[in-house]
């Protein structure tokens, strides 16, 4: 079995060509085409693991916001019907800090979730730096400005981490 190019040859030449040179000469175009198709067979490796490990760091940080999200509100409050910022506290419970935020505990835990939404691939250090500062920047361009959290929202924090952690191992 000839092939075009080899036949070609042939008739230039006028002399029958070698069989050894026409196994040589499949076994080059195997070894190309073989290549070819390795190379495109890697660049679609890559493109399906980049979309594999995108989905999966999609997947995993949309736990962790529902983890976060499920966190336990404050027990000092008493939420007002269907709105979900109004709610009335004793002012004992206010202690030294009578901001509105800080003794919401779902909007605080709403704060994390967009901090991590911001940073998907270093969601896990925004919840470690959360925990270890007691603090969460939050705002947008100018308008930034440092949430000090509560410390029972640090507590469940450091809860969750820990059970983050304890299912690793």
């Amino acid at each position: 079995m000839y092939s075009a190019r080899m036949a070609a040859i042939q008739q230039v030449h006028g002399e029958a060509i070698p069989e050894c040179w026409m196994v040589a000469f499949r076994a080059r175009r195997r070894v190309g085409r073989t290549h070819r198709k390795e190379n495109m067979s890697i660049a679609r490796q890559i493109k399906t693991a980049n979309t594999n490990y995108t989905d999966a760091i999609t997947k995993l940080v949309g736990s962790l916001e529902e983890k976060i999200a499920s966190l336990p509100d404050n027990p000092r409050i008493t939420r007002l019907g269907s709105s979900p910022r109004c709610f009335t506290m004793s002012s004992r419970d206010l202690g030294n800090n009578w901001s509105v935020e800080h003794h919401d505990f779902k909007l605080q835990y709403g704060h994390i979730i967009e901090a991590i939404q911001k940073n998907k691939d270093n969601a896990l250090n925004v919840v470690c730096n959360a925990i270890a500062t007691g603090k969460i920047r939050i705002g947008v361009g100018e308008t930034k400005h440092t949430l000090a959290l509560h410390d029972d929202v640090v507590k469940h924090l450091v809860g969750l981490w820990r059970e983050i952690w304890a299912v690793e191992k």
